[in-house]
């Protein structure tokens, strides 16, 4: 499997924020048609879009990032550029990633925490949440991006659904903004809470 870019979205995010754009394609120059194992796949144009859009025009205080990669690099460039005061937590369960992105220099802020996963089962779901303590109080935007495929007693577990965005908004007691690339049982899990809440569907953002 090839490194390949994801092109949805690109056309706007180009037109938008070409500065970001082209900041995202000269990282993906060092890569194409490289191997998959050695490097980030990336997101669609659209979640690197809402991310920019989101740090300059709403400037959070805190971001949570669970699962890193060049969406981290984004980031910590807006949040620089900006002089943004803004905290940036980035939490992955696989060392190779914090050191491809150490490598790369694609870690600028040194906000990536490598952690263990918690895994468990209910009926036939698997959900999963990155073991660190952070102040889920203080937490005003969320990117779902993690985990990918990991084991779990022996097996390994391609979907599963993360937790860490509930224990937030479970601990605030209120939706908090949210943006969830791909991940469809996740997805449908948060949907199925903001439904059952009635929380205007502002606070949350799906990629494809």
């Amino acid at each position: 499997m090839k490194f390949s870019i994801k092109t949805y979205g690109e056309v706007k995010f180009k037109k938008d924020f070409p500065k970001y754009y082209d900041l995202i394609n000269q990282v993906y120059d060092r890569f194409n048609d490289s191997e998959y194992e050695i490097s980030s796949m990336g997101c669609d144009y659209n979640i690197y879009h809402e991310l920019v859009f989101h740090l300059i025009n709403k400037k959070p205080k805190f971001v949570l990032e669970l699962g890193s990669g060049y969406t981290t690099y984004l980031m910590s460039k807006v949040i620089q550029d900006y002089n943004l005061d803004t905290k940036l937590l980035s939490l992955e369960n696989n060392q190779n990633w914090l050191d491809w992105l150490n490598k790369e220099n694609l870690n600028s802020l040194n906000c990536v925490v490598v952690c263990d996963l918690e895994c468990w089962k209910v009926g036939d779901d698997y959900y999963v949440r990155y073991i660190y303590d952070y102040d889920k109080s203080k937490v005003d935007y969320v990117l779902l991006d993690g985990p990918g495929h990991f084991l779990h007693n022996e097996e390994q577990i391609v979907s599963s659904i993360n937790y860490n965005y509930c224990d937030v908004i479970t601990n605030q007691n209120r939706p908090v903004y949210v943006c969830i690339d791909g991940r469809h049982s996740t997805q449908v899990f948060y949907k199925n809470i903001f439904n059952k809440n009635n929380w205007d569907d502002k606070f949350i953002r799906f990629g494809v």
